[in-house]
């Protein structure tokens, strides 16, 4: 038996688009808005869950019990204003401001039922009635905590490329923070420490933020801080100056073979200009002789901090020497 599929779409087509279903439609979709209006006018119940928010925590106060994250609402008003509730998904959270309240030295603060009625209200719509809530109060047990500061310490590698070096020491910023703990727990904390790095191969100038090592139970004053490094290309510079005897006693005399020696060292190329020969000198240490030995290995004397150089060689190391009587 063959099937006239065309004939029954036509059919169904027509029956589709005749006047009698057109004008039932209509009618179904006039009385589903005049119902759901209706409905929005109409006072009903809902209830929600608002998140709490609390700010203002002094730093040295330890809260010694999990606070409610949440505050379970039952109001009532119109569907049209309870149906923007549901489309703001949620209300403004509530604020628990702390940053006024005076905190004794360990004890328990009570949240009134009227303090959170009063902070819900100011959320809600003028014709939303608040019928009830819980938790209608919230107790804050808590203990004060001391303060310290300790450095920081920076956890981790951080080097030039080959053939650079840092133009001055790596910086953190800030090098030391507060810590906020017991007193226990103070007396055993001497520092703290950044998360684990790693930046090699650095030829310029680098500004990171490196987040600290949490401790359990102890608040920072940041969690964070700031790494500073800077490196340029570093070049070979070298002096050839006499040898100076220094610590000897008042009645002798040094003298050295050779009575020169060169003293070569790498430094950065922006302080190459700035080291001069009278910045470093080639000492001979009398109270470090050998006993029945001539021979004294040398040293070298320069200021590290106004100019950092590195990789200090002298040439010759040792020295021949006689000791005169003046």
């Amino acid at each position: 038996m063959n099937i006239n599929f065309s004939g029954i779409s036509k059919k169904i087509k027509a029956f589709l688009t005749s006047r009698d279903v057109l004008i039932f439609s209509l009618f179904v979709l006039l009385s589903t808005a005049f119902w759901f209006m209706n409905t929005l006018n109409v006072n009903r119940e809902l209830r929600l869950s608002v998140p709490i928010e609390y700010v203002g925590l002094p730093e040295n106060v330890l809260i010694l019990e999990p606070l409610p994250q949440n505050i379970t609402l039952r109001i009532q008003d119109n569907g049209k204003n309870l149906f923007t509730y549901y489309k703001k998904h949620n209300m403004n959270p509530v604020i628990v401001d702390l940053s006024n309240t005076r905190f004794d030295t360990e004890g328990e603060l009570n949240i009134s039922k009227t303090q959170i009625q009063q902070k819900i209200n100011g959320s809600l719509h003028g014709t939303t009635q608040l019928l009830s809530f819980s938790p209608d109060t919230i107790g804050i047990r808590y203990t004060l905590l001391t303060s310290k500061r300790v450095p920081v310490i920076l956890e981790g590698i951080v080097s030039p490329a080959p053939q650079h070096v840092f133009k001055q020491k790596v910086q953190l910023q800030p090098d030391s923070i507060t810590i906020f703990c017991t007193e226990q727990e103070s007396a055993s904390i001497t520092r703290v420490q950044t998360q684990n790095v790693m930046f090699d191969n650095i030829t310029d100038t680098i500004s990171e933020t490196i987040p600290l090592q949490a401790l359990t139970n102890v608040r920072f004053s940041r969690s964070s801080v700031r790494l500073t490094a800077v490196a340029e290309m570093f070049t070979e510079k070298s002096f050839t100056l006499p040898v100076k005897p220094v610590n000897m006693p008042f009645h002798l005399s040094a003298r050295t073979f050779p009575a020169d020696a060169t003293v070569t060292f790498n430094v950065g190329i922006s302080n190459f200009n700035d080291i001069e020969a009278k910045d470093i000198a080639i000492l001979f240490d009398y109270a470090k002789l050998r006993p029945g030995s001539n021979k004294h290995e040398l040293e070298v004397a320069y200021d590290s901090l106004a100019t950092p150089i590195f990789n200090i060689r002298v040439k010759p190391n040792e020295v021949e020497y006689i000791l005169e009587e003046q």
